[in-house]
């Protein structure tokens, strides 16, 4: 995330207008590079399909999936957004 975040802040800073740089012109970069910085969403690992499993493999599955739930609210605590991945579907054996 950090080196993401770098390239989006070098990016950003390349494509700022000219302008006659004072403190408060500084503040304001800064508080929009910041912002720019959180603009990209967390992409977390999917969820995992919890139709047709059963026992150990339904518990598994629900563990991963309220992991992935606390990850993402965790995230969006700290200001950022997050998106998850498309849905894992049940590889197992019917």
């Amino acid at each position: 995330m950090d080196k993401l975040s770098r390239q989006q802040f070098e990016s950003w800073v390349t494509d700022y207008p000219d302008m006659r740089i004072d403190e408060y012109a500084v503040t304001e970069i800064l508080w929009q590079a910041w912002q720019a910085s959180r603009s990209e969403p967390v992409t977390l690992p999917p969820m995992l399909d919890l139709e047709g499993r059963t026992g150990r493999s339904f518990i598994i599955a629900g563990a991963h999936n309220s992991a992935i739930t606390l990850c993402s609210m965790a995230i969006t605590g700290a200001g950022y957004t997050t998106v998850c991945s498309p849905l894992l579907g049940n590889e197992e054996p019917r």
